[in-house]
């Protein structure tokens, strides 16, 4: 699903892929070489530890566990220079994978999943960062790192840590509100749904109310499928938007490409196939139609990547209505370097 989102500021920029990197396998020899260079060294350098955690992020993601399998049994050993080594390496892959995917214009369940390979040292510097944060760590930042905590721990990690959470979430003068709500999706994976379900009725009431504008009437029923998107409600989030769509179209409202390509993507989370390609192709012919700014075209990347339309991808239309919006450029011709001359 496409949000946007504000910019994760993190120790380190998300990593890409350069033009002179090493390829495939010679990646992740890359990034072991790289790794174990910083390991030996002293840990002053932190040019080095740069370069090991960049190597590791056009790697094989498959290196994220090695690293982790090692830095338990480092631990385990009591082998000091390897555990401080990795510990430094995972501190900052974290942060620079939680800033990757927060720059990425997609949010989808399972986002994080990928840190599952440095478990548990990945999800304890997260709840260290949002419970007892240290004074390197920007305090308004802590709201994103609820949606990481979710991938990495589906129920709670103890009493102690449930508690503490709800204690944050409910402490409205000294807590920002993006983080006390952020904290209600948590906590509702948790089992403890007070917080979201009150947030929940309070809009519901408000949508329902006939002196609500019609406008602001329209904006609480788009939080209101948000709200069951991130709680993976998908099939209630896809009724919310494609009624608001739908009243909408018939008010001869002008619609943006993206709420329909967010009413795709709820539609083909709960497995609504031939609807979610139909409101698809409405996005696409609206980006077809030379009626939108370009400021409010969905990305191509979306189309290709986001995994919330991975049951649609192989569909036929998905093809055709690929075409509609972007014309018949493939994406190695996109991506090709132009010829001198």
């Amino acid at each position: 699903m496409k949000f946007a989102l504000a910019p994760l500021a993190l120790l380190l920029a998300a990593a890409s892929a350069q033009d002179d990197a090493p390829k495939g396998p010679d990646r992740t020899a890359a990034a072991r070489a790289a790794l174990e260079t910083w390991i030996q060294s002293d840990h002053t350098d932190a040019s080095l530890v740069d370069k090991a955690v960049q190597a590791v992020l056009v790697a094989d993601p498959a290196l994220l566990v090695e690293i982790g399998t090692r830095a338990t049994a480092a631990a385990k050993a009591d082998d000091q220079q390897t555990a401080r080594g990795l510990d430094s390496v995972i501190r900052h892959l974290t942060l620079a994978i939680i800033n990757r995917e927060a720059n990425s214009g997609m949010v989808f369940e399972g986002q994080y999943e990928v840190l599952r390979g440095l478990q548990p040292f990945a999800g304890k510097l997260l709840l260290q960062l949002l419970i007892d944060t240290p004074d390197w760590f920007n305090q308004q930042q802590r709201a994103q790192l609820i949606a990481p905590l979710r991938d990495l721990y589906p129920r709670p990690p103890g009493a102690d840590v449930l508690q503490q959470v709800r204690e944050i979430a409910a402490d409205e003068e000294f807590e920002a509100s993006a983080l006390r709500q952020n904290l209600a999706f948590l906590l509702a994976q948790w089992g403890d749904r007070k917080v979201i379900d009150a947030r929940i009725a309070s809009l519901q009431a408000e949508a329902d109310d006939a002196s609500t504008r019609a406008e602001r009437r329209t904006a609480l029923r788009y939080e209101l499928a948000d709200i069951h998107y991130t709680l993976r409600d998908y099939a209630r989030a896809a009724r919310i938007h494609v009624d608001v769509l739908r009243t909408a179209e018939a008010q001869d409202v002008m619609l943006v490409p993206n709420q329909y390509y967010n009413a795709a993507c709820c539609l083909a989370r709960s497995g609504a196939a031939d609807a979610a390609l139909t409101e698809l192709e409405r996005a696409a012919k609206l980006m077809a139609s030379g009626r939108i700014d370009p400021s409010q075209m969905v990305e191509r990347k979306l189309f290709e990547r986001d995994p919330d339309l991975a049951a649609v991808r192989s569909d036929p239309r998905f093809a055709a209505l690929v075409r509609t919006a972007f014309g018949d450029q493939s994406p190695a011709k996109r991506d090709a370097p132009a010829k001198d001359g």
